[in-house]
């Protein structure tokens, strides 16, 4: 239990500083735009940066986040086609 307490504490801590680097982001990106607002110039800029970081942020994400877990037993699920009950028929 007590190692499921300790999980539970870093993934709290982990989600709270995922949630202040992503506040930082948004006022920063605030910032910037409230900045080159009437600079089209400036504005695309922004839109380049945003452009490229982008990529690695879609890169971060998708290395940080767990699978969905597979279903214990697919075979189990009436709803599949060509199952029976509910199934498709032809």
């Amino acid at each position: 239990m007590a190692g499921l307490f300790d999980d539970l504490q870093a993934q709290v801590a982990l989600t709270t500083s995922i949630e202040e680097s992503a506040i930082a982001l948004i006022q920063g990106l605030v910032a910037k735009l409230e900045a080159a607002q009437g600079d089209p110039a400036q504005l695309a800029v922004i839109v380049s940066q945003l452009k490229a970081s982008g990529d690695g942020l879609s890169a971060a994400i998708l290395a940080n986040t767990p699978a969905a877990p597979a279903p214990a037993n697919p075979a189990a699920n009436p709803g599949e086609a060509g199952t029976g009950a509910g199934g498709a028929q032809g």
